[in-house]
């Protein structure tokens, strides 16, 4: 199911409640809130590589940042992360002591 631009949370959540994969086929964002959305849902996604989403997102492994757009690309990242639940490593990885360390390696 495409759906294109909508700001209801009642659609996109029960959307992403019956999600396999959530693709975000964007050709320019910035860092999009959906992809956090999926996640939070534990739906493992595919990215096209825009904005901030390789940078923020390319290690996780129950997402996918695509190199082009090419359909072959597309089905091969989908069956990559099928199954995977993108929540647990969002938590895994992003938590208060892991984000506290590295700003105080930036700070110095």
């Amino acid at each position: 199911t495409m759906i294109k631009g909508t700001n209801n949370q009642t659609v996109i959540n029960s959307l992403l409640n019956i999600a396999d994969v959530y693709v975000l086929p964007s050709t320019a964002e910035g860092l999009p809130l959906v992809l956090l959305e999926a996640m939070s849902a534990g739906v493992p996604w595919v990215s096209t590589p825009v904005g901030g989403v390789p940078a923020v997102f390319g290690r996780l492994k129950a997402g996918k940042v695509l190199d082009s757009f090419k359909l072959s690309s597309l089905e091969e990242a989908v069956r990559e992360v099928e199954g995977k639940d993108s929540r647990i490593e969002w938590e895994s990885n992003f938590t208060i002591d892991k984000a506290g360390r590295l700003y105080k390696e930036v700070l110095g």
